[in-house]
């Protein structure tokens, strides 16, 4: 699940990874090879499902929170407009 990879790899466990083979100074890369190398937790399948499901429950949120958050900016600058 692309989710569950997704956590991995932004994890400390996918990022120690990451960081020890990066080539380059002002813009280090990762190689096709060092990709190939980079060793992934198998989990049980539901344990997988159960991440990628908290994932995405908290991208809705957030899109929640960006909208609620723009709604109310738009009622309060309607409040300014309106003098109160």
């Amino acid at each position: 699940m692309r989710e569950y990879l997704q956590v991995v790899l932004r994890s400390m466990i996918g990022k120690l990874q990451l960081e020890r083979p990066t080539t380059g100074t002002t813009y280090p890369t990762v190689t096709d090879r060092d990709v190939e190398n980079i060793i992934i937790p198998i989990l049980l399948t539901e344990t997988q499902q159960k991440i990628a499901e908290l994932v995405r429950e908290s991208h809705e949120a957030r899109k929640r929170a960006k909208e609620l958050l723009e709604k109310a900016k738009g009622k309060v600058e309607e409040m300014i407009e309106k003098g109160g």
